[in-house]
C-alpha cells in the first residue's frame, strides 16, 4: 500500500470542507449525498451574504434613480447613468457568482464523499495486508527455527510488518480527523462516524471523441467569471464614452488605461480558462488509458488465479501464495474503483468550468 497517495486524498478532504457552513438535525450514522448537499447550499455564509448584498444593492438603485430624476447637470446625469450601470452590473454578478457557488459547494460534497470512501476502502486493505503478513510471519519464525531464513532476513520482515501497522493507524487517524471537520461544519457531534451513502452508483463512462476547441469556445462563452468581466469592460467603455471633460478627478487617459486593463484582464481570464480546460482533458484521456491497462492486467490476474488454483492442488504451490494473489486482485479492483470516481470529479469539471 501507498500511503503518500491516500494521506494526499484524505488531507483534501479536511480542506475541501474548510469553507462549508451547513447544520444538518440530530445524530445520524447515514449521511445521504443529496440531504447534505441542500443542507450546504440552505446554510451556505457565502450564499447568504449575496442575499444581503443584493438587497443593499437595489436600495441603492431605487435611491441612485431619484437622483437621476432630479439631476440637473451634464455632469450628474452622466456619474449617476454610469453608477445605474455598475449596481446592475453587481447585481448580475452576485446572481452568476450564487450559482457557480451551489455548484462548487455539489462538487466539494462529492469530493469529500468520494475521498472518504476510498480511505476507508484502502483501510480495509491494509487489514487484508496486515493479515497476510502476521502469516508470513509464522512461517518466517518456522524457517528461522530450522535455518532456513537467516535472522536478519526475519528481523525484516518484521520491521515491514510494524511499519505496515503504523500506516494503518495514520491512515485511521487522518480519516477520524476528516469526520471530526465534517461534524463541526454539520454542528454535530464530533465522534460521529457516517455511513456515506452516495444515493447512486457511479459510472464509468469514457469522454469519446472530443473536438477540444470547440468546447474551449463553448466553455468561455459560458463561464460566469468571464461573462462577469466582460461586463466590467463594458462598463469601462461606457464610463470612457460619457466622458466629460472636468467630471471628477479623472482624465480621459485614465479612463482609457483602465478600459484597457480590464480588456487585458478579460483575455487573460480567457488564456487561463483555455489552460485549465485542456490540463483537465488530459487528465482524463491518460486517466482512461490507464483503466484501460488495469482492465487488462486484472483480466491476467485472474487467468493466473486458475493456474494458481489448479497448481495448488497439485500441491505445487502453497495456500497463502493463493491469498497473496487475491489481495493483488483485490487491490487492484480497489485502484480501478478510485479511478471511475476521479474520472467522475474530472468529466464534472470538464462540463462545468467554474469547478476548474
Amino acid at each position: 500500500m501507498k500511503l503518500k497517495k491516500v494521506v494526499t486524498c484524505v488531507t483534501s478532504i479536511i480542506l475541501s470542507f474548510s469553507s462549508i457552513n451547513f447544520t444538518l438535525g440530530s445524530e445520524i450514522d447515514v449521511l445521504n449525498f443529496r440531504d447534505a448537499v441542500k443542507k450546504a447550499i440552505e446554510y451556505s455564509g457565502t450564499l447568504k451574504s449575496y442575499d444581503e448584498e443584493n438587497e443593499i444593492t437595489k436600495r441603492e438603485i431605487s435611491g441612485t434613480k431619484l437622483n437621476f430624476v432630479s439631476s440637473e447637470t451634464p455632469e450628474q446625469i452622466s456619474n449617476l447613468a454610469i453608477q445605474l450601470k455598475e449596481l446592475y452590473a453587481k447585481l448580475e454578478k452576485n446572481k452568476l457568482s450564487a450559482n457557480d457557488e451551489k455548484e462548487a459547494i455539489e462538487f466539494s460534497v462529492l469530493s469529500f464523499f468520494i475521498n472518504t470512501i476510498n480511505a476507508e476502502n484502502n483501510l480495509k486493505l491494509y487489514e487484508e495486508e496486515l493479515t497476510l503478513k502476521e502469516k508470513k510471519l509464522k512461517i518466517s519464525e518456522t524457517k528461522l527455527k530450522y535455518g532456513k531464513i537467516s535472522k536478519n532476513d526475519y528481523e525484516n520482515e518484521q520491521i515491514e510488518y510494524k511499519n505496515l501497522i503504523k500506516e494503518k493507524e495514520e491512515l485511521q487517524n487522518l480519516i477520524d480527523d476528516s469526520y471530526v471537520s465534517l461534524n463541526k461544519v454539520l454542528g454535530n457531534n464530533l465522534n460521529i462516524i457516517y455511513n456515506l451513502d452516495l444515493g447512486e452508483e457511479i459510472l464509468y463512462d469514457k469522454i469519446g471523441e472530443v473536438n477540444l476547441d470547440s468546447e474551449i469556445i463553448l466553455a468561455i462563452d459560458r463561464n460566469n467569471s468571464i461573462r462577469s468581466q466582460r461586463e466590467t469592460v463594458d462598463i469601462a467603455k461606457y464610463s470612457l464614452s460619457l466622458f466629460i471633460s472636468g467630471t471628477g478627478n479623472d482624465t480621459r487617459e485614465a479612463k482609457i488605461v483602465n478600459y484597457n486593463k480590464e480588456l487585458r484582464n478579460l483575455e487573460d481570464q480567457k488564456t487561463t480558462l483555455k489552460e485549465n480546460i485542456t490540463k483537465n482533458y488530459n487528465e482524463i484521456i491518460k486517466l482512461e488509458n490507464e483503466y484501460d491497462s488495469n482492465i487488462a492486467e486484472l483480466e491476467n490476474l485472474k487467468k493466473q488465479l486458475q493456474i494458481k488454483e489448479l497448481n495448488l492442488k497439485l500441491g505445487k504451490i502453497t495456500a497463502i501464495e493463493i491469498e497473496e494473489h487475491k489481495y493483488e486482485i483485490k487491490k487492484l479492483e480497489n485502484t480501478m474503483q478510485e479511478q471511475i470516481y476521479q474520472h467522475e470529479l474530472l468529466m464534472r469539471k470538464f462540463k462545468n468550468s467554474a469547478l476548474l
